[in-house]
């Protein structure tokens, strides 16, 4: 994590993969619903971390 504060921003760096948003699905585009994300079997976001 880095912090400058100079500058307005907060980088954090991960090893982990970026997120890939699986296809959206037609009935369910934006993903809300609890079975369109297992049957799209959507992963985990590991490298999000909460700010606050």
């Amino acid at each position: 994590m880095v912090f400058d504060p100079y500058q307005s921003r907060l980088q954090i760096c991960a090893d982990e993969a970026p997120f890939q948003p699986p296809a959206p699905h037609p009935r369910d585009p934006m993903g809300m619903w609890k079975h369109t994300q297992d049957e799209v079997e959507l992963l985990p976001k590991q490298s999000w971390i909460p700010t606050g």
